[in-house]
């Protein structure tokens, strides 16, 4: 007796063969075109999800946004090898509310005299001392924002030669205008072939506002040539009556000058001279300072009073600049109006100890 599987196999209707074309070339040339076609349409959907990614990442991780495409944003540009104790530095600030963006290029031997209590260091020179002492960049910025007056926000590493060097003069690769640099380093930035602080979305922002602008909108300015700094020997020392103007009518804020709020410095750190060299550098990035004067009693910590509350930080430019100048948190800021009207002012600084060390050192 056969069994049921037995029944089965004798009943079902045979497998069908499957078609297989005639080899002929045309139909082998059509397998490999589709084949071609299948693994190209992966890779292109591969590369897509990959770009996106990238792009959502850098936005995620981009970090906080510095500029409000209205104000003057200023960041500094160091050039050179990344391995070299000796980097040249520029300026590169915009005003998107004018419309135009400048370019400052500081001399190799310029003196800054730096903060911390390091001395006088060649500009060059001011990233490698960073990197020696293990420091954040702030001692770069903070440097410069002190001793020349501008208020720098982030920074941009690149190993282009320095716009404007007679090295880029001789190069083909680098015989571009200033805008056309400055559009080049913007674009690195943006695939991180060049290291930024710069949040993400400032640095698409900054790009394509240096896109929009024409050539006479962009001014090339050097410390030497516009007779911002003194020769002296080897080295060039800063001028203030001749630098600060221009800084002032270039590199100030003008939102600081809209609000115009009357700010009093106030030496409490028993420093010589450290109220009048924050003051000129508050003056020169915008502020009105309206008086500086040295206080009977020592304080250990810096503190900002304002007099009312649209003055308050994150409120008022003024106030988060003078903030991140002396590098204070917010929370160094208080409300009291009548310690501001004792010195006619809307705004005080009151500089302690803690401020006169990180800026001169012990």
């Amino acid at each position: 007796m056969h069994s049921f599987v037995d029944f089965v196999r004798r009943t079902r209707p045979p497998a069908r063969r499957r078609f297989h074309p005639p080899a002929s070339p045309f139909n082998k040339a059509l397998v490999r075109s589709l084949t071609r076609t299948a693994t190209s349409t992966k890779f292109l959907a591969a590369l897509g999800l990959m770009i996106i990614s990238v792009i959502i990442s850098a936005f995620m991780v981009g970090g906080t946004s510095s500029w409000n495409k209205k104000s003057q944003y200023t960041v500094l540009i160091v050039f050179g090898d990344a391995k070299s104790v000796s980097r040249p530095l520029a300026l590169l600030s915009i005003n998107g509310e004018g419309k135009t963006a400048i370019t400052l290029r500081l001399p190799s031997s310029f003196m800054v005299e730096t903060t911390h209590g390091y001395g006088q260091y060649k500009s060059e020179s001011l990233t490698g001392l960073a990197e020696l002492e293990k420091l954040p960049y702030s001692l770069v910025t903070q440097s410069l924002a002190m001793h020349v007056g501008v208020d720098i926000r982030d920074v941009i590493w690149v190993n282009n030669v320095p716009m404007g060097s007679n090295e880029a003069k001789t190069s083909k690769d680098q015989q571009k205008t200033t805008l056309e640099s400055l559009r080049g380093i913007l674009f690195q930035t943006l695939f991180f072939r060049a290291r930024s602080t710069m949040a993400y979305g400032d640095r698409y922002a900054v790009w394509k506002f240096l896109g929009m602008l024409r050539k006479d909108e962009v001014t090339d300015l050097d410390m030497i040539s516009s007779s911002m700094v003194q020769h002296a020997g080897e080295r060039y020392t800063l001028d203030p009556i001749r630098s600060d103007p221009v800084i002032f009518q270039l590199f100030s804020d003008r939102a600081l000058r809209k609000e115009n709020l009357a700010v009093a410095v106030v030496n409490a750190a028993q420093e010589p001279r450290l109220g009048t060299a924050v003051a000129r550098a508050f003056a020169n990035m915008g502020a009105n300072v309206t008086s500086v004067s040295t206080a009977n009693d020592v304080q250990e910590t810096t503190k900002l009073i304002y007099a009312q509350k649209q003055h308050a930080p994150k409120k008022s430019a003024t106030t988060d600049l003078l903030l991140r100048t002396l590098g204070i948190p917010a929370r160094s800021a208080t409300l009291n109006e009548q310690q501001t009207l004792e010195y006619r002012a809307d705004i005080v600084v009151v500089i302690g100890r803690d401020a006169a060390r990180a800026l001169r050192g012990e």
